[in-house]
């Protein structure tokens, strides 16, 4: 497998990702978090769906928007311009599948010993990033 495939993840491990979140939710949501999880049981086959991102490698466009709002970087901070940072939230579906993603990246990125690959290639070479034992 490479690290441009991915599994399809099943009901039970979308499920725990979901009961994991954070209550957070953007203004895109259909849906606030918070129900989410209380209707999970019902809306579990059709959040289970990101199994077609995955498969196809592939994010519908309507997950690939963010609401960008500025914030201000310190709380008493003047009213400038340079004093804000932009903060995007994206929709929860998005987020949901980014974790599926990178969970299994990372996954597949220690089992092949990437880290320590990838590090050397970008100059922030650490000590070890991969241990190699003799079992």
């Amino acid at each position: 497998m490479f690290l441009n495939e991915f599994e399809v993840v099943s009901s039970d491990y979308v499920k725990k990702l979901i009961a994991s979140s954070t209550n957070k939710s953007c203004s895109s949501d259909p849906v606030p978090i918070c129900i989410v999880k209380i209707c999970i049981d019902e809306l579990l086959p059709v959040i289970t769906s990101i199994n077609l991102c995955l498969a196809n490698s592939c994010l519908p466009d309507t997950l690939k928007r963010a609401l960008v709002v500025p914030n201000l970087k310190k709380l008493n901070a003047e009213l400038k311009h340079k004093n804000f940072r932009p903060v995007s939230n994206h929709p929860f579906l998005s987020n949901l599948t980014e974790k599926v993603v990178a969970q299994q990246t990372v996954s597949r990125m220690s089992i092949h010993c990437l880290f320590l690959f990838f590090n050397l290639l970008t100059g922030k070479a650490t000590a070890l990033n991969c241990s190699f034992k003799n079992t």
